[in-house]
């Protein structure tokens, strides 16, 4: 009976002598793996400088345009423009491509505020109105851009959505409102 108590000790003493300089091995492996993957982060940054939550994807934010010959999404086209990476007409003639018979008005306002199109004053050149009357797509002034913007509100027709976006102060708040379809007078 002594005899196997030692041998079994002797099992035991075995089994962990093998086994934990594997578990150091595992360990270590995973933490050569966060060391370098942190690296590369700061090195490189995210790829991904926003988070879309909230979007379905029949959304019309997620359509594809183009834009200097590259397809890109709306939200990546006006993330960009709020930017100043894409000049306003560049974008204000894209955007007259999506205006037809069926849909003859679109609105869009974005800014880093609460109800951007009802922003006035500068902050409107960030706003783009479009409509298709008689054949001809036009644009109001800037003058008018608050009170067109104010009265689809009213109506109920105009769509908001928040966005965030990581940048390198912290995470800042990105407002849309938007409203592409028929007109309604």
């Amino acid at each position: 009976m002594i005899c196997l108590d030692i041998k079994s000790k002797k099992g035991q003493l075995g089994k962990i002598i093998t086994a934990l300089p594997v578990l150091f091995l595992i360990f270590f492996i995973i933490g050569v793996y966060l060391v370098l993957t942190n690296f590369a982060y700061v090195f490189k940054g995210s790829s991904l400088f926003y988070f879309i939550e909230g979007v379905d994807n029949d959304d019309f934010l997620l359509h594809e345009i183009q834009i200097n010959g590259q397809k890109m999404l709306l939200l990546d086209v006006l993330i960009q423009f709020q930017e100043k990476k894409i000049e306003r007409e560049v974008v204000n003639d894209e955007f007259k491509r999506l205006v037809d018979d069926q849909n003859n008005l679109f609105l869009l306002a974005s800014g880093f505020s609460e109800m951007p199109g009802g922003s006035l004053g500068g902050a409107e050149r960030n706003n783009f109105i479009i409509r298709l009357r008689d054949g001809e797509k036009t644009s109001p002034n800037y003058g008018s851009f608050h009170s067109i913007f104010g009265e689809y509100r009213r109506k109920g027709l105009l769509q908001e959505q928040v966005f965030e976006i990581r940048e390198e102060e912290g995470i800042q708040k990105f407002y849309i409102e938007f409203y592409y379809g028929r007109e309604r007078t």
